[in-house]
């Protein structure tokens, strides 16, 4: 058996092995989903409601002082595909969208490219379209969806890795 033969042999016995071709790997994603408040100033600490107390130490900081309290409205887990997008509605009825781009390289670990939309069907338009890169677990927050007097925050957190 010649040199290029015998490494065809190996690499198709491997790939064998090993399952076939490779397979594209998913996103878990968590999206809890809040609504603040502004409910006055009373000096008092805000309100957080235990079921986001991750998000507390950002909550607790500026931009966010300027609400005093915030309740979990609900947790949206999605299963996102590389290359894929799944889709959700918020509250307000506003779709959003969050498509799994691919990792990319930097420090840490592991980081995820995503892009998040969220659209008006109303209007047709986009509120927000964005491209970020997320480590391994962290999350992002997207502020600003009005929603019955208040404001609604959804703080994006990916991993593809346990």
């Amino acid at each position: 058996m010649t040199m290029g033969r015998w490494a065809f042999a190996v690499a198709l016995a491997l790939s064998a092995w090993g399952g076939g071709v490779a397979r594209a790997e998913s996103a878990s994603c968590e999206i809890p989903i809040v609504h603040a408040l502004h409910n006055g100033d009373d000096g008092k600490e805000p309100e957080i409601d235990a079921q986001i107390n991750r998000l507390r130490p950002y909550l607790l900081k500026a931009p966010f002082t300027a609400w005093r309290e915030f309740k979990l409205l609900e947790r949206r887990e999605l299963e996102v595909p590389e290359h894929g997008t799944q889709s959700f509605a918020l509250p307000n009825g506003r779709q959003v969208s969050l498509t799994f781009i691919g990792h990319t390289a930097g420090p840490g670990d592991h980081r995820l490219r995503l892009k998040l939309m969220i659209e008006d069907n109303s209007k047709k338009s986009k509120m927000v379209d964005t491209t970020f890169v997320l480590d391994e677990g962290g999350f992002v927050l997207q502020v600003g969806q009005r929603y019955e007097g208040g404001i609604l925050i959804l703080a994006v957190s990916c991993k593809t890795h346990d």
